[in-house]
């Protein structure tokens, strides 16, 4: 199933229109109607996230990043003469509906049978299936905690739910203008939309024995971003993924015929506490490009073109975002 959401963007042109509930002034926001070929905004994710305990060595980090996948291998070790124990935890892409104004999201790997794993996240350890647990709290000002509040109004914590705006007009007149106090949604084109700020974090607690060497194997889609090469975007793409001058010069051409091609961008966000972890003795980045998409990235020994590259750093600290562009 793929989801297409639209973040409605406010315009400077507001008025103050009677409440849903008697008594309230809201802002109506005019909304732009869709220009064609927008291109899609992309939520980046990472990897995975564990306690920096100095019996466990990292001896392996595998990060493989596609357009339609992203995979990572941990090899790690117990070195110390007691079992240990640590948490292990995946955060899922924030969804900060605030920081999103105007844009489009496709998400082709949200499920409504599991709305909290919004990304088919999926773990192994040593080749078997790992049972996670979930937590999501909605954020008003992505500081207050408002989970509750939602749920008790039987809301989806996912605020790029398909029927979220149905669900909001379906509400009490009560119910709305409580929303509308606490900032939790807004009125853009005559209609309520959530404005709260998701954080999902997928987690479980991994024992390690005496010695123990444990193989830990994570993949989920990603929320990429999408969208054509232009004359506007073309200087933007260069830059930012070190596009090779000679595809850089066809994709031109194509735009100036009227055909411009469409390009998909993957952003990784490394684990924001990678160096209190320490260094993987091995770590291993590629780019893994399928049929006949080319890969271009600005990425410390994968610059220039590839459908398959890759480079391996010994005692690295993988702290750096790797932006990835497939082009067809």
């Amino acid at each position: 199933m793929i989801t297409l959401s639209r973040v409605h963007r406010q315009s400077d042109r507001t008025r103050c229109v009677q409440s849903l509930a008697a008594g309230f002034c809201m802002t109506l926001a005019v909304v732009p109607k869709l220009a064609a070929a927008e291109p899609n905004s992309e939520l980046p994710a990472g990897g995975l996230a564990y306690a920096a305990l100095q019996s466990l060595v990292t001896e392996r980090e595998d990060i493989v990043v596609a357009a339609d996948r992203v995979r990572a291998t941990y090899i790690v070790r117990n070195s110390g003469d007691e079992p240990r124990s640590t948490l292990v935890a995946f955060a899922l892409p924030d969804i900060d509906m605030l920081s999103l104004d105007g844009a489009l999201i496709n998400n082709p790997a949200y499920d409504p049978q599991n709305p909290a794993n919004f990304v088919a996240f999926s773990a192994q350890v040593d080749g078997q299936p790992v049972e996670t647990f979930v937590e999501s709290r909605a954020l008003a000002l992505g500081l207050i905690d408002v989970t509750q509040t939602l749920k008790n109004l039987k809301l989806p914590l996912y605020p790029l739910h398909p029927e979220i705006s149905e669900q909001l007009a379906a509400l009490p007149d009560a119910a709305k203008t409580e929303l509308l106090q606490r900032n939790l949604v807004r009125v853009a084109d005559g209609q309520l939309e959530p404005l709260w700020h998701l954080k999902t974090t997928l987690f479980w607690q991994q024992p390690f024995a005496v010695g123990q060497v444990r193989t830990i194997v994570i993949g989920y889609r990603p929320i990429g971003g999408s969208g054509p090469w232009t004359s506007e975007t073309a200087a933007v793409f260069k830059q930012r993924y070190c596009v090779s001058d000679a595809t850089a010069a066809a994709l031109d051409g194509r735009a100036a015929k009227g055909e411009p091609a469409d390009v998909k961008w993957v952003h990784y966000l490394a684990y924001a506490g990678a160096s209190a972890r320490g260094a993987a003795a091995s770590y291993r980045t590629a780019i893994e490009a399928s049929g006949k998409q080319s890969g271009f990235t600005c990425r410390q020994g994968l610059t220039g073109k590839a459908s398959s590259r890759e480079t391996t750093l010994t005692d690295y600290i993988g702290d750096e975002e790797i932006q990835v562009l497939f082009v067809e």
